[in-house]
């Protein structure tokens, strides 16, 4: 069977390419499989639900007409929502602890270990000095709503964080309690924000994830995780719970998690703020010596997720065997790519 393995600029196009792709008959008559390879990203970018539903199904149509079957390999959480994907001709691979290997492999294991330990040093020593640090690239919508619920709660002075623009209101939300101001201290050349992860001396992150309707393991939850700090994550509702099916201990000894199963965004936001509001005029230093065994059993697991490839689906290293590897003069970037994620 012949595969066509998606450039960049392929992906780029998500599924406006593989729609021109089976208008293209010499195309259609020379392949089997498409391969769309995407692992940084965990969806196709469509503007909602019904309209991803609408446009799997009829593409789904369009390779079983062809008899082409098509891979999708994304970086996210298996979930009921992404069964849009999975069809007769279309199957999602889903890897959700890819990005520990982009943080492992981006900025090096050593930087994580001097991290670790210059978080220890505050620790031990009463170095903390803030609260919480909390990165946050772009101003979305349901940031703005964490940040504002920051301020309501009194918490913004006790926090470091990043905040690019000063503008009152963004796109449809109006800021009740908090004053935007710019706040950038993020090094250009650092993708990933790395470097950020112990400005302030922070004795717990704050991860605002780039989603809220469904759950992904960004880089960002896998900062604080391979740094060894405690965090709350504003994310899709049961994202707590989710990291817990695979593995990992909740600090429910000083945080109340009843807020990670409620749907609605503001709630759970009025929840990881009314948490760190609770912290913010005790001593760090006690709080996290009460719960630091499992900050290390937590960083512990994440290495081993890493190093003993655990969570990688059977159907990477089939598709892998099958398909990339007989490609990989073609399209090497997918082909090194994959063979250093599995190897």
């Amino acid at each position: 069977m012949n595969a066509y393995i998606c450039s960049k600029n392929d992906v780029y196009n998500g599924i406006n390419f593989i729609n021109s792709f089976l208008d293209n008959d010499l195309l259609v008559n020379k392949y089997d499989v498409i391969i769309h390879e995407n692992m940084l990203e965990r969806d196709m970018g469509f503007s909602s639900y019904s309209s991803h539903k609408t446009n799997m199904f009829n593409l789904n149509e369009r390779l079983k007409n062809n008899n082409i079957k098509l891979y999708i390999i994304l970086s996210s959480v298996p979930h009921k929502l992404y069964d849009v994907y999975n069809h007769s001709n279309i199957q999602l691979i889903s890897l959700p602890f890819f990005h520990i290997y982009i943080m492992l492999t981006e900025c090096g294991i050593e930087t994580w270990d001097e991290y670790n330990k210059s978080y220890k040093n505050s620790l031990n020593n009463n170095g903390f000095s803030n609260l919480l640090l909390s990165l946050n690239r772009r101003p979305h919508y349901h940031r703005c709503i964490m940040m504002d619920y920051l301020a309501k709660y009194k918490i913004s002075e006790s926090i470091s964080y990043t905040w690019s623009t000063d503008e009152p209101i963004i796109g449809n939300y109006k800021f009740k309690w908090w004053t935007p101001s710019i706040n950038m201290f993020s090094m250009d050349s650092d993708v990933y924000n790395c470097k950020d992860v112990l400005h302030g001396n922070p004795a717990f992150h704050l991860v605002t994830e780039s989603q809220v309707d469904k759950i992904s393991f960004s880089e960002k939850v896998f900062k604080p995780l391979l740094s060894g700090i405690p965090f709350l994550v504003f994310g899709a509702h049961g994202f707590h719970k989710k990291l817990q099916e695979y593995g990992f201990e909740l600090y429910d000894e000083i945080f109340n998690y009843s807020f990670d199963l409620v749907f609605d965004d503001n709630h759970r936001a009025m929840g990881i703020a009314q948490n760190f509001s609770k912290l913010k005029n005790k001593n760090y230093q006690e709080i996290v010596h009460s719960i630091y065994n499992k900050v290390e059993r937590n960083r512990n697991h994440a290495l081993d997720i890493f190093y003993n490839k655990k969570f990688i689906p059977n159907e990477l290293n089939e598709i892998f065997t099958k398909f990339i590897k007989p490609n990989k003069d073609t399209h090497n970037v997918v082909y090194t790519r994959i063979d250093d994620y599995l190897n």
